[in-house]
């Protein structure tokens, strides 16, 4: 098994006003230092947005870009996501990644509320995920979707429902989920597509809960 570091780990998020945010050349220094050669992206913006730059940021720290993580509002009939997608896509042709991990935000800022799908809205989300998996495999890249809390997809009965109306399958990120006693359903219907994240043997690093007790973040996620 091969280990990809997140800077998530270090506590770089998305999130406005989420609290101090450490600089990249500290983050990526401290992968390398601790023996990771592999990362994400990190959230939009925390690495330089054009292509180059953000290889060339990457690359000093001799890691490899195994892909990014990526928020897109899929449920909104009025927002096409592609665009972006494809934005995404063409520095990934420059700098690198296999790995595109779909968020289904909320259009909030943050993660403290959501609104509730009808029916159109999860077709529209099936559809969009379908269609954002189409335009990554075409370019050779894997589209997974994390299930995040605060997004459209969050709980074990959402997981399930993608994965039933959808041909997208999910990073298996089951630590998050025990944290708030919220277990996936695994069963013929997910069983393959819960180890997308791993298919060709990466997985990335997170900081795993034991109790209350944080663990190394470079532990593996069983």
């Amino acid at each position: 098994m091969k280990i990809a570091g997140a800077p998530i780990s270090w506590g770089v998020c998305e999130v406005p006003d989420w609290g101090y945010q450490m600089a990249p050349e500290r983050v990526l220094q401290e992968m390398k230092e601790i023996g990771l050669t592999a990362t994400e992206f990190g959230p939009q913006g925390w690495l330089p947005i054009e292509a180059q730059a953000r290889a060339a940021e990457v690359g000093r720290f001799d890691l490899t870009p195994v892909g990014a993580f990526f928020l897109a509002v899929m449920h909104d009939p009025d927002s096409d996501p592609i665009p972006a997608v494809n934005a995404e896509l063409d520095a990934f042709e420059a700098a690198g990644g296999s790995y595109l991990i779909l968020a289904a935000a909320s259009g909030a800022e943050g993660y403290d509320a959501r609104p509730v799908l009808d029916e159109a809205g999860w077709q529209t989300l099936f559809g969009n995920l379908d269609k954002i998996r189409e335009v990554c495999a075409a370019r050779g890249v894997t589209a997974c979707l994390h299930p995040h809390w605060g997004t459209m997809v969050q709980n074990a009965d959402e997981i399930d429902r993608v994965l039933r109306n959808s041909s997208v399958g999910t990073s298996g990120e089951n630590s998050k989920r025990r944290i708030r006693s919220i277990e996936p359903k695994l069963g013929p219907s997910t069983e393959n597509s819960a180890i997308c994240w791993n298919r060709n043997g990466w997985r990335i690093a997170m900081c795993r809960l034991e109790g209350n007790k944080p663990c190394g973040g470079t532990e593996p996620i069983n």
